[in-house]
């Protein structure tokens, strides 16, 4: 084989070839149409390889989304003094999410009981 090393034709990534015709292909996981595959996304990427005499060979990559996490911010946690009074006693933050498989990120609002029964809490 000839031994090369390049880009990929879709660029999504690079590939290297040794004469022995070991080849690998690296994702460039920082290239925005690959980091914003959903999970089961599809695209795919090729390069053409050549043996010693130029018979060429065209080599075919999958490649598949997945989920890349939200990222949630902000205040995540809260304290608050138990004084006697009746008076309700708040903790209070903000919280923010970016996600870049889903660029409409928002939360769900939500309320109940926290999880040692001592108090509630909700998100609007």
């Amino acid at each position: 084989f000839q031994a090369a090393s390049g880009n990929g034709d879709s660029g999504y990534g690079s590939f290297s070839i040794d004469a022995a015709g070991n080849w690998t292909y690296t994702l460039d996981d920082t290239n925005p149409a690959v980091d914003a595959l959903n999970d089961g996304d599809p695209l795919s990427d090729s390069f053409t390889v050549y043996s010693e005499d130029g018979t060429p060979q065209l080599i075919t990559i999958s490649i598949t989304g997945t989920n890349d996490a939200a990222i949630i911010a902000g205040t995540t946690s809260g304290a608050v003094d138990e004084d006697g009074a009746d008076a309700p006693v708040t903790a209070t933050g903000s919280l923010t999410a970016s996600d870049v498989d889903n660029t409409a990120n928002a939360f769900q609002a939500a309320s109940g009981n926290g999880d040692s029964g001592y108090g509630s809490f909700s998100i609007d």
